[in-house]
């Protein structure tokens, strides 16, 4: 699957592009998936119309602490990109079955300026997600049934045991960090 963003997004803002009946399975700030930013995990929100990142404190940084709640405080940055961020997610309803839901949002300069629903479906009823999982306990098995052969066993120890032998002897070539800064002093990178 790779790694995304979050955003989250106020169902308010959805009111309109989706009926009732998928509405009610979203939270009052719900959050989305998207890959349509840098993919580093981080969160995104929508507000007030604006686009905003969740301000992380990054290495070196010093962190904000509250007295009173000993917790961070929660940064948000206000962009001003020109972007469509497209959304997604998927939950299941009060059938079983499996519903996707995806919109696009365009901001310019940061600010919401359209709103668009690509897709509200369900995605695999309640009878197809049996059948895949029933399908999945078969494959399981025979799978379970090849893995328990001493053969395979015995190779798998030794890949293992192999993996082991292969990280120690990658530490006994490495440079000691002793050697590395007499390197630099004499070469004069640490003046």
């Amino acid at each position: 699957m790779g790694m995304f963003d979050d955003i989250m997004v106020p169902k308010s803002y959805l009111k309109g592009l989706l009926d009732k009946g998928y509405e009610k399975y979203l939270s009052t700030n719900h959050t989305f998936q998207t890959k349509d930013f840098e993919s580093m995990m981080d969160v995104y929100k929508v507000e007030r119309q604006h686009l905003y990142l969740k301000e992380y404190p990054r290495l070196g940084d010093s962190f904000v602490y509250d007295k009173r709640k000993k917790k961070q405080k929660q940064k948000w940055k206000k962009l001003t990109e020109t972007i469509t961020v497209n959304f997604y997610d998927s939950f299941q309803n009060e059938k079983g079955d499996n519903v996707w839901l995806e919109f696009d949002f365009s901001f310019v300069n940061g600010k919401l300026d359209k709103k668009k629903l690509i897709k509200a479906e369900i995605s695999e009823t309640k009878e197809e997600i049996k059948n895949r999982n029933e399908m999945w306990e078969i494959e399981n098995e025979i799978y379970n049934r090849y893995r328990r052969k001493f053969k395979v066993r015995f190779f798998e120890k030794l890949y293992y045991y192999l993996q082991k032998l292969n990280s120690w002897v990658a530490f006994q070539y490495r440079i000691p960090e002793k050697v590395t800064k007499k390197a630099h002093k004499a070469s004069g990178r640490n003046e």
